[in-house]
């Protein structure tokens, strides 16, 4: 039995597995991580585990704003029910210890059903015996259904948005910077910290709300925070694409163009030459040409007659007065 534990004190844990293996005469290994984001990146890269034992109060919240709280805490939950998928594609059983104002019939029960987190503990039965019985035999979605007085009909699951970080979080973020005070020497440690917890583009969210001095000392100290504002800059400097000017678009250009009052008649033919066609049917060239019926064009004049006469020495006629 392979058991990964999220419980802010390792102690708990290992009295778990320690009663555990004296209760069901069974080995179990194990690894104890102390971050919500933290259980995330470990199912990403170990499909291995049997069952995830998670503490609710896990992590320390700034405010006592419940409902950001019931949101943060789902948000997580969601994301880590969806990472909960061993090598063969089943589900890996969740068990959560829920904090004590958690009693059946709440509405956060009625959404962790619907995520499929049926081993919730509640008040009394929070115990290290029942946690054992869970990792043991997990309850099935009938037993859960009774256990939180869920009705079906109350559930109604959306996916949350993987690359949104909550208020909750940030404040958070600030608050443990805060408490370091002057201790520059930690900034760069406790950001790496938080890399290992949150995607790119969530750290690119949180790096925008972090106090001055602590990102001049990241800037200068830490190559992830480097890394993730010449992401950003080039994001904001990237212009959009313009087309070249080719012989293609001149014709268009110099019709658009407000100071275009001639098109070079050589660019049309290099146009017309340039441009690959390709012919749906064979081109059929007559042998003769009927030249009775070619209309003849008179050219336009584009001098007038008097200017003619002058130029070639001829006297203007004079007008009547």
């Amino acid at each position: 039995m392979k058991v990964l534990f999220a419980v802010n004190d390792e102690n708990i844990s290992k009295t778990i597995v320690k009663q555990y293996q004296k209760d069901y005469k069974e080995i179990i290994t194990s690894k104890n991580v102390y971050y919500f984001n933290a259980i995330l990146k470990e199912l990403q890269l170990d499909k291995s585990y049997d069952r995830i034992v998670i503490s609710e109060d896990l992590e320390p919240f700034a405010n006592n704003n419940y409902d950001i709280i019931d949101k943060f805490i789902f948000e997580k939950l969601d994301n880590i029910s969806d990472e909960a998928v061993d090598k063969e594609g089943k589900d890996t059983s969740i068990i959560l210890i829920a904090t004590d104002r958690r009693a059946p019939g709440n509405e956060m029960l009625v959404k962790l059903f619907g995520i499929g987190v049926y081993s919730a503990l509640l008040g009394k039965d929070r115990s290290i015996e029942n946690v054992c019985s869970l990792i043991k035999q997990p309850r099935t979605k009938k037993e859960a259904k009774d256990y939180y007085k869920v009705d079906s009909e109350d559930i109604n699951y959306q996916s949350e948005n993987e690359s949104h970080v909550s208020e909750t979080e940030i404040q958070n973020i600030l608050s443990h910077y805060k408490k370091l005070g002057k201790s520059e020497e930690k900034y760069a440690q406790s950001f790496d910290n938080i890399v290992s917890q949150y995607t790119d583009t969530q750290l690119k969210v949180i790096i925008k709300f972090l106090p001055l001095n602590v990102k001049a000392v990241l800037e200068a100290e830490s190559p992830k925070y480097q890394e993730l504002i010449m992401q950003s800059s080039k994001q904001k400097t990237r212009k959009p694409e313009i087309a070249p000017h080719t012989p293609e678009n001149s014709s268009y250009t110099a019709k658009k163009s407000k100071n275009a009052t001639k098109i070079n008649p050589s660019s049309i033919r290099i146009d017309m030459l340039e441009t690959k066609t390709q012919l749906t049917r064979p081109v059929v060239v007559p042998s003769e040409f009927n030249v009775d019926k070619v209309k003849k064009m008179q050219p336009e004049m584009t001098t007038m007659p008097e200017e003619i006469e002058e130029s070639v020495g001829g006297r203007r006629p004079r007008r009547p007065f």
